[in-house]
């Protein structure tokens, strides 16, 4: 399974609870875990282009809770 894929699954599982969590935060996920939060997409990129592989990493932007 690709990163992005698990990063995806991840994210479809722990929906509700990263909501609870991270709401309206970017997040960077990378093999199944959170690696940081951020307030825009931009330093969501940032961070995780410095720390990972551009396509290795996922970032997903965290609604607020429904």
């Amino acid at each position: 399974m690709k990163s992005i894929d698990k990063a995806s699954k991840f994210y479809k599982v722990k929906k509700k609870e990263l909501q609870e969590l991270y709401p309206g935060k970017f997040l960077v996920i990378k093999d199944g875990e959170v690696e940081g939060a951020y307030d825009t997409h931009a330093k969501a990129y940032e961070a995780g282009r410095i720390k990972y592989e551009v396509g290795s990493f996922l970032i997903q932007m965290v609604a607020s809770k429904e």
